[in-house]
């Protein structure tokens, strides 16, 4: 079986491209979870496949994006090391 896209969450980008994040399934492995794919404008529609710029530990899936501030991160980081 080939696989297959679902659940797609979009974000701007702080340069003002959108992303939008599919994930990936019906594939053994490593090969499943979220794909990037960026365009430098939504009314464009054209969304080019991005894996050079973004990575994903192995096994996420659907989900949503928030912006955080660096502390907060920090502190999520310190939690969870």
């Amino acid at each position: 079986q080939a696989g297959l896209y679902e659940a797609p969450t979009a974000v701007r980008l702080e340069d003002g491209r959108w992303c939008l994040f599919l994930d990936y399934y019906g594939v053994p492995g490593d090969g499943q979870g979220y794909v990037p794919f960026v365009a430098d404008s939504m009314a464009s529609g054209r969304f080019v496949r991005s894996d050079a710029s973004f990575h994903f530990p192995y096994g996420y899936k659907h989900g949503t994006v928030i912006k955080i501030s660096t502390q907060e991160y920090e502190r999520i980081r310190g939690y969870y090391g």
